[in-house]
């Protein structure tokens, strides 16, 4: 039942995450390393424990988190980080650069 609870919150503790921790919006590993440890009750468990955890389905996937980033950086642009600005630059000049036949 308390999956179920946080489930419905990954939206909201995702948003939090990339608002208040700015590094975290272009490191799905951080983000998701955030949300785990946010996750867990008992903050000294075992790497076997939390492993058992995670397999028997009592952590949100990954999966869930990044594409719940992905979403929201869609809509909510601020969201973004520095690496899509960076590819967006990269995109944009590739674009303009091969379909000029001046540039070789």
């Amino acid at each position: 039942m308390k999956l179920k609870k946080e489930m419905m919150n990954v939206k909201e503790k995702v948003q939090s995450l990339l608002t208040k921790h700015p590094h975290l919006r272009d490191d799905d590993n951080k983000l998701i390393a955030n949300i785990w440890y946010g996750q867990l009750s008992d903050k000294d468990i075992s790497a076997g424990l939390f492993l058992q955890r995670l397999a028997d389905g009592k952590m949100i996937s990954c999966e869930t988190i990044r594409r719940t980033r992905q979403v929201l950086q869609a809509k909510i642009p601020e969201l973004r980080g520095e690496l899509y600005k960076s590819k967006k630059d990269i995109g944009e000049e590739t674009k303009a650069n091969w379909f000029n036949p001046e540039v070789v």
